[in-house]
């Protein structure tokens, strides 16, 4: 959800793909969260005992992971820190 501003038409597109009732990014997102809950897969981080202690650190790693640059929108090591704070909760931005 961080980057939709960077890729809802593509998801869109790709919602339009599968076929869903509601091929809209909300719908893709909607999709995605039941097929999270059919397949058992935790909502949030903290269920599989992942705290927010070393947040910084994971922001400022995440700045420098080599794969970041292949991001639809270049976030720096304090959006990163918040993304990771909102996984550990469970929180959808």
């Amino acid at each position: 959800k961080a980057n939709r501003f960077a890729i809802e038409q593509k998801i869109e597109t790709l919602a339009r793909y599968l076929n869903l009732p509601d091929a809209t990014f909300d719908g893709f997102v909607t999709w995605v969260l039941l097929m999270r809950s059919v397949l058992n897969i935790p909502h949030c981080l903290s269920e599989i005992s992942i705290d927010d202690s070393e947040k910084a650190l994971v922001g400022e790693m995440s700045v420098k992971d080599p794969s970041a640059s292949g991001n639809p929108i270049q976030f720096n090591a304090r959006q990163y820190q918040d993304i990771f704070e909102k996984a550990v909760k469970g929180i959808l931005i």
